[in-house]
């Protein structure tokens, strides 16, 4: 995402003539950049930064952990022995096993 400043259009000429034509969309204050893949957002944040354009990232799904809740366990159950659990029956390597009370 690059943050909307009043010369935006010129930016967004220069962003499409090094890079190649991108889609994007006007959001409030921030044009929004859509690519194809993971490489393409890559090699798209690389000339942001060459160019001192003024953006943030949002880490892309592929990079993103996995969020699962368990329901219908014991209270008194203990979390390393879910998260042992987890590995040696499903295979399932987890970061982080928390108890919701």
């Amino acid at each position: 995402m690059l943050y909307r400043t009043e010369h935006f259009i010129p930016d967004l000429k220069k962003i499409n003539d090094e890079w190649g034509p991108i889609d994007s969309e006007l959001g409030g204050p921030y044009i929004k950049f859509f690519t194809q893949s993971d490489e393409a957002s890559q090699s798209l944040t690389k000339v942001l930064r060459t160019n001192d354009m003024g953006y943030f990232i949002i880490v892309p799904r592929s990079e993103r952990p996995i969020k699962v809740v368990i329901c219908g366990l014991p209270c008194d159950l203990n979390v390393d022995v879910l998260k042992k659990a987890l590995v040696e029956e499903y295979e399932f390597v987890s970061d982080k096993v928390v108890q919701l009370t």
